[in-house]
């Protein structure tokens, strides 16, 4: 199969130069003779916070970071905002959050409404979703057959004893409607972080950070009924954070802070994965179980699963780094995959062609067949973003390469088109990135 590359050697002069360069403000520039892809077909489609009311100030870049992007019909989700309680940038608790897409036929944000059913009333929510962040989407096949788009709601707002709709005594999760609206669902009990939302078994399952002052509430709640209530699996009391679910084959796999930590097995230090398995007849274990061994030992941190995709029988991820506080995990570190969980297994990092390239997101494609690998290469003052495509983690194509005064946190692919969802660091106001929160657009051609 032959790909388009698209190599953009005048972008990267015009970045260097200026951080006016025509790329970033949308405008097309000259064909360069070493690239066979035209410059004019890649577009700047602009920054979310031009449709999101506050949000210009550089305070607000760090919530601008498009955590997640997730195609779903003709449109790409987006997932922005900030659940941190301290942040240097000032960037604390942004919500609540406009839910906006990239329209793909028209290469345009649109903004979808949001309604919560209470005592039987549906009003609207004309702020968005009531939560400081949206940080993932999944499509979930509900007991009626529809797939429908899910959001988990990752900071609700409010307080203790506050009317459902508001409080904290109940986590929020949001579904898209066939008819393009979104219906908040506050059902979830203690559930004020909701951090991700999956189908297993014919059932739904949620990772939270459970309320122990909540009766029932724990790290991971399941639902029989399409999520109007909501109970803990068997032999679990656990609170503990749950970031990540992931159903493969057999299991159920539910991953904390403590994804992966370094410890000390006999006088070898070692790299563990870690999480809490769930089995078809919803027996869950309470504490954390060693699911394989790091091939390289990591630094002495905590890491978490985030971006996950299949590949044939593998299974990729890439960890991230705890930050200073425990809301804070913005900086990927590696891209790892095993091909089976158990005590036993080995977790092997990926070694991308460039070794200066960090894995930051991968999708999957072809009914798992191949995966496209997002990657970052920091020179200096700006970035190199390049997507990889691989069928078996081993040898890469390189398919898309440019460069820009920011790197990309997050992609989808649609219709032979990239979408890139540019991000910052947190930091000092003076580090972060105005750039945070923009969409590229580049298509490619795969023969």
């Amino acid at each position: 199969m032959k790909l388009k590359l698209c190599l953009i050697a005048i972008l990267a002069v015009c970045v260097f130069l200026s951080s006016t360069c025509d790329i970033l403000n949308g405008n097309e520039n000259k064909n360069n003779s070493n690239d066979n892809t035209t410059d004019s077909s890649i577009k700047n489609l602009g920054n979310i916070k031009e449709h999101i009311s506050g949000s210009n100030s550089i305070n607000f870049a760090y919530a601008r970071n498009i955590w997640d992007m997730h195609l779903f019909g003709n449109r790409i989700y987006i997932g922005y905002g900030s659940w941190a309680n301290s942040s240097p940038s000032g960037a604390v608790n942004r919500g609540p959050i406009p839910i906006i897409a990239i329209d793909t036929a028209a290469d345009q944000f649109v903004r979808e409404d949001v309604y919560v059913n209470a005592n039987d009333v549906l009003t609207h929510r004309p702020n968005g979703a009531d939560d400081e962040q949206l940080w993932i989407f999944r499509e979930i096949n509900g007991t009626d057959g529809v797939c429908r788009l899910y959001a988990p709601g990752t900071d609700a707002r409010g307080t203790v004893g506050a009317p459902s709709a508001e409080g904290w005594d109940w986590g929020n999760y949001y579904i898209r409607q066939t008819d393009g609206t979104w219906l908040k669902k506050p059902t979830i009990p203690g559930g004020i972080h909701v951090l991700d939302i999956i189908s297993f078994n014919g059932k739904l399952y949620t990772g939270i950070g459970g309320n122990s002052e909540i009766d029932g509430s724990v790290g991971i709640m399941y639902s029989s009924d399409d999520g109007e209530t909501w109970s803990a699996p068997e032999n679990l009391t656990n609170t503990a954070r749950n970031y990540t679910l992931i159903a493969w084959r057999e299991s159920l796999y539910a991953f904390g802070g403590d994804s992966a930590r370094r410890v000390t097995s006999g006088v070898q230090p070692q790299t563990r994965l870690r999480g809490r398995v769930i089995d078809a007849n919803n027996s869950t274990t309470d504490s954390t179980t060693v699911l394989g061994i790091f091939s390289e030992v990591l630094d002495d941190t905590r890491y978490i699963i985030r971006k996950y995709a299949f590949i044939g029988n593998l299974i990729a991820f890439i960890l991230y780094k705890q930050g200073e506080t425990n809301d804070s995990w913005e900086s990927p570190a590696g891209l790892h995959y095993a091909s089976s969980f158990s005590t036993t297994s080995t977790i092997s990092i990926v070694s991308l062609p460039n070794p200066s390239a960090e894995a930051i997101d991968i999708i999957s494609r072809n009914n798992d067949t191949f995966a496209y690998i997002l990657a970052n290469v920091k020179n200096g003052n700006n970035y190199t973003v390049i997507v990889y495509k691989t069928v078996n983690l081993t040898n890469f194509e390189t398919v898309c390469s440019f460069r820009f005064d920011t790197f990309a946190r997050s992609f989808e692919e649609h219709n032979g088109n990239f979408y890139f969802g540019m991000g910052t660091m947190d930091g000092e106001p003076g580090t972060l990135s105005e750039l945070s929160g923009t969409i590229i657009k580049i298509p490619f051609e795969d023969n």
